[in-house]
């Protein structure tokens, strides 16, 4: 493969996980889902974490496949994404190895401590789906714009 068509590759990789990004903050910004804390998701509740909703479109647009989670999906409290670390011997809040690889690859290095922090601190720190979509536009989605033209 020729240097260009490497870079063509690259161009291609990123500019599919841009697309993938975009769906994200389209879905933080749908109201289809709601915001709760400390977990991906919620069934009870029926509440995500920002991360969980990048975790449902990527079921989505990904093509994750559905046999992805561990178990059937909706089996225990939370859904556990496959290769989510375990935390309290739940894989409820960890980003799922395969979604952070998806973007890692594509040289996209997402900050996954920021949007935790940013969906589950309480008080002024607490940011809405709306507001943690505005900062993946900025943080993540206008400077690949940029590299992929």
């Amino acid at each position: 493969m020729s240097y260009y068509d490497q870079l063509q590759d690259e161009i291609d990789h990123q500019a599919e996980a841009l697309e993938i990004l975009r769906k994200w903050v389209a879905d933080l910004r749908s109201g289809s889902f709601n915001q709760g804390k400390a977990t991906l998701h919620d069934q009870e509740a029926d509440t995500y974490c920002c991360v969980g909703v990048l975790c449902e479109t990527s079921f989505t647009h990904l093509r994750v496949p559905q046999d992805a989670v561990e178990g059937p999906r909706g089996i225990s409290h939370f859904l556990n994404y496959e290769g989510a670390s375990p935390v309290n011997n739940q894989n409820a809040f960890a980003v799922p190895v395969a979604v952070a690889t998806y973007f890692t690859e594509r040289g996209v290095q997402i900050s996954w401590g920021d949007l935790y922090d940013m969906n589950d601190q309480f008080g002024e720190h607490h940011r809405t789906f709306s507001q943690i979509a505005d900062f993946i536009e900025e943080k993540y989605i206008r400077p690949l714009e940029a590299q992929v033209g």
